[in-house]
């Protein structure tokens, strides 16, 4: 009786939000955005309220709401893409270590000297 209760061995729902196929990608991205995002939206924000004359009090206000505003929809909108491309079984990470083989082969006939190259 206790055996034909208790609940599965695995499963039917997933218990995580982004899996481990996705997750080190994922990370690597939000930390990479969450560096550059807010510090780019502090800038032009304080540099538009400057330019503005707001006062002190304005700027700094207005500024952190701004880098705060960045840094949750950075979060979300970057976690919902992955989501759905788990979810969805999309292949976007190609499989396997990275090797000079697997760059397109280019043609030697079609290729042209750069511009900044040539001597006239």
């Amino acid at each position: 009786m206790i055996r034909r209760c208790s609940p599965p061995a695995t499963p039917a729902v997933q218990l995580h939000l982004i899996g481990p196929r996705y997750y080190l990608d994922w990370w690597r991205l939000m930390k990479v955005l969450l560096w550059i995002v807010p510090v780019c939206t502090a800038f032009g924000v304080a540099l538009g309220q400057v330019l503005a004359e707001a006062p002190a009090g304005g700027i700094i206000g207005t500024t952190v709401v701004a880098v705060l505003t960045s840094i949750l929809h950075v979060a979300f909108w970057t976690t919902l893409i992955f989501v759905i491309l788990e979810r969805t079984g999309h292949e976007t990470m190609d499989a396997g270590p990275w090797t000079p083989e697997r760059l397109p082969s280019r043609s030697r006939a079609g290729r042209r000297s750069p511009t900044w190259s040539r001597r006239s």
